[in-house]
């Protein structure tokens, strides 16, 4: 499984979630029949992202063959997307040294032959590491 060009969209007004775009592709040589996609942020939050039907946790005959690539999500809205200025990145407070990191990953995958790939241990190691940089209250 092949994450391709992801991005992280921050509205421009802070109550309003990130919207996470990327596409997914088989990339290998089996078909998949099951995967989950997990996205950790380095304050120690994330989970696992929502899929696509049939692959979104529902288990269905339906499979991603090798080199398909998964269809988009269509949203209800479609947000503007407009370039991050000097000014616009001032006028939001995005100056200054890093300040988040969030990392997508393939947690699982279960191919249509019934073997499985498993990234639990480096997805877990990767959250841990990032819950250790989170300030404590």
């Amino acid at each position: 499984m092949k994450i391709e060009n992801a991005r992280l969209l921050l509205n421009v007004d802070p109550t309003k979630p990130p919207i996470s775009q990327y596409r997914l592709r088989n990339g290998g040589t089996k078909p998949i029949h099951y995967f989950t996609i997990v996205a950790w942020s380095s304050n120690g939050t994330g989970g696992t992202l929502g899929n696509v039907p049939p692959w979104d946790g529902r288990i269905t005959n339906r499979l991603l063959m090798p080199g398909q690539i998964v269809p988009t999500v269509k949203r209800n809205y479609d947000p503007e997307i407009v370039p991050l200025t000097s000014d616009l990145r001032e006028k939001l407070g995005l100056t200054g040294p890093l300040k988040l990191i969030v990392v997508l990953l393939v947690d699982q995958i279960t191919f249509s032959d019934g073997s499985t790939y498993s990234n639990v241990k480096s997805s877990k190691a990767l959250l841990d590491y990032f819950e250790t940089l989170t300030p404590k209250d």
